[in-house]
């Protein structure tokens, strides 16, 4: 997790008043959870705004070859 996400989320926390105590595990490990979570959501936003560019480019009379360029693009990792 980048440590301004990081700063953030505790500063988050603080302003509502909530207590950051510790029991012997680390900030990242605490974090880690929510960065996950934040990961998936990005990816699920990223893999829809993709089907939506090959739906358009489809509807523009786009070719089969570019429809694949962009899913393959996505599948790469």
């Amino acid at each position: 997790m980048t440590r301004t996400l990081a700063v953030k989320v505790a500063e988050g926390l603080r302003n509502q008043g909530w207590g950051i105590h510790g029991y012997g595990g680390t900030w990242a490990g605490a974090m880690r959870p929510l960065e996950e979570y934040v990961q998936r959501r990005i990816e699920r936003a990223v893999k829809a705004e993709r089907e939506a560019l090959i739906d358009i480019v489809a509807m523009h009379g786009g070719s089969v070859e570019i429809e694949a360029a962009i899913r393959a693009r996505g599948e790469k990792k």
